[in-house]
């Protein structure tokens, strides 16, 4: 009977697999193919943003033909690898290696491991969820499962869906928080955090590079002190969980409306999925909750920006060539310098700064967004392309946009 008994599980797999939801141990997802999740509106694959030069693995939504489609529909809502992206191959593969083990293998046999638990198992399967979740269990003989060892749910990258968590299990110390990207071309982690107040303070919390930036205030009545609604939309509902075990805000929507997201930018804006706009916006007008700028580091600031004069300070640019650097690292790294008349991106993913006290310099660089320091409304002109001096500026749709209005 033994034999039979293989024979029914390895029939299982063959049967399973070919429905495309699940890999199993010992099987492979290689680039060019997806798994997809038994509703179809999830799929899981191999991703590049930088010209095939970096492989990540993510997972997006399947947008129906007839879906109205919304800027950020087409990055993904989870990133397995988004700090150790892999050289970009034909080659590479997401792999369930014989111990049970997640693996992305590139190279010559070099892999970056995704699943955290220590043990080793000779029965194991992953699959996509039609909630998104993609989650590796231990099998039991018969198939059933016996326990799960590993999901994405509990590693969100920037981005909240239905059924996942923000907060932290009490008893083990685990954390579920959102970190935004460094741009809109690297999933790396950014400068943005957001999560419970580890205070024990009933509310949310966006950090910036650690130091408290919003508070979203206490949770009552089905909302946050700071935030008017939660949600722009009557099919999300938003609850604030507390046990023994666990302290989490989580959401739900009912089934005419499935495809939602919540996501942390990499300015620290909170957006909603189709929503007019977003809330833990701290800068221009703040929002209430917004903690006062110099608690983050920059100094002799309010929340207005650059509110400050040129006073002519000569010198040389500096750049910073640290790629790993946001957009708003380097507007606060320009506040904290006198000299500091303009900064740009040095790189074509948006990352690696450079802020000069000669608005010249940049304007040779042909960078995709340069911003200026306005001498005369103390505010940050923002202009495609070319870079002119703010009494210079003739297209009035350019003249005092403001990051915050990108």
């Amino acid at each position: 009977m033994a034999w039979l008994k293989i024979l029914l599980f390895f029939l299982f797999i063959n049967l399973t697999y070919s429905q495309t939801d699940t890999i199993f141990q010992g099987q492979h997802l290689s680039v060019g193919e997806k798994l997809e999740s038994p509703n179809k509106e999830f799929r899981l694959e191999f991703f590049s943003l930088d010209a095939n030069k970096t492989h990540y693995i993510g997972i997006f939504y399947n947008f129906p033909s007839n879906a109205t489609l919304y800027p950020d529909d087409h990055r993904p809502v989870w990133v397995a690898n988004r700090d150790d992206p892999v050289p970009y191959a034909p080659g590479n593969n997401l792999t369930l290696d014989d111990d049970g083990k997640l693996k992305i293998f590139y190279g010559r046999n070099s892999f970056v491991l995704l699943s955290t638990y220590n043990a080793t198992t000779r029965n194991a399967s992953v699959t996509l969820f039609d909630n998104g979740n993609f989650v590796l269990v231990e099998l039991n003989t018969n198939v059933s499962v016996n326990r799960t060892l590993w999901q994405s749910f509990d590693y969100p990258t920037d981005t909240l869906l239905p059924g996942m968590k923000l907060g932290r299990n009490v008893k083990t110390g685990e954390v579920w928080s959102l970190t935004s990207w460094i741009s809109e071309d690297v999933p790396a982690s950014g400068s943005f955090t957001i999560g419970i107040d580890t205070n024990d303070i009933d509310q949310l919390v966006i950090w910036c590079l650690g130091s408290v930036y919003w508070t979203s205030g206490r949770w009552g009545n089905g909302t946050f002190g700071n935030v008017s609604r939660v949600s722009h939309y009557d099919y999300a509902e938003f609850r604030f969980v507390s046990t023994e075990d666990e302290k989490y805000v989580t959401y739900s929507v009912n089934e005419t409306r499935t495809l939602s997201r919540y996501a942390i930018d990499s300015f620290g804006f909170i957006k909603e999925r189709g929503a007019a706009g977003p809330f833990g916006v701290c800068f221009d007008k703040p929002s209430p909750g917004c903690v006062t700028t110099e608690s983050i580091g920059s100094s002799n600031r309010n929340n207005s920006w650059f509110e400050r004069r040129l006073n002519g300070v000569s010198g040389n640019r500096f750049r910073f060539g640290n790629n790993n650097m946001s957009l708003f690292d380097c507007k606060r790294q320009c506040e904290n310098k006198c000299s500091c008349a303009a900064f740009a991106s040095i790189t074509a993913t948006g990352t690696g700064r450079l802020i000069s006290n000669n608005a010249s310099i940049l304007s040779s660089l042909n960078q995709s967004d340069v911003f200026i320091l306005d001498a005369v409304r103390g505010i940050c002109s923002y202009l495609p392309r070319c870079l002119f001096f703010p009494s210079e500026v003739t297209d009035s749709s350019y003249k005092n946009k403001t990051l915050a209005q990108m």
